[in-house]
């Protein structure tokens, strides 16, 4: 049931916020569903531990995929073409979903964001929700 959930709300939240590229995984970073996403086995760490950060606070997480430490930037060098912004959205107890865009088309909304967390934050209690019902109660929000 909640690889079901997760995969609607994966699905919700890319077009909600015209990400090109989505993830959902369970609790234990075990990968449920993707969108334009080439991965196998094991999530990299890159994904990884920002997922991981966001489910163990139950917090939004929101970043890009430049790399702050000059020690990396000869290999990580992220020019602003591929920069690309990202938001990830725990769902308490069934996993979360990460989505990202690229920086240049903008980034998505602080209210958007916010109310996909609410909507996040009632899955748990709903997990048979439709995507039809999803959007039903993201635009009651």
């Amino acid at each position: 049931m909640s690889a079901s959930v997760l995969s609607t709300f994966m699905r919700f939240t890319m077009q909600q916020t015209g990400a090109e590229r989505a993830l959902a995984c369970d609790t234990q970073l075990t990968l449920i569903d993707s969108a334009n996403l080439t991965l196998s086995g094991a999530l990299p760490e890159e994904l990884a531990t920002p997922l991981r950060q966001a489910m163990e606070s139950g917090e939004i997480g929101v970043g890009n995929n430049a790399v702050i430490d000059s020690t990396q930037a000869p290999t990580t060098n992220t020019n602003f073409n591929n920069l690309r912004g990202f938001v990830i959205i725990p769902i308490q107890g069934i996993g979360a979903v990460y989505v990202d865009r690229p920086v240049r088309k903008g980034v998505v909304s602080r209210e958007k964001v916010i109310k996909l967390a609410k909507l996040a934050s009632s899955l748990n209690l709903t997990p048979d929700l439709s995507e039809i019902d999803l959007i039903q109660q993201f635009e009651m929000l």
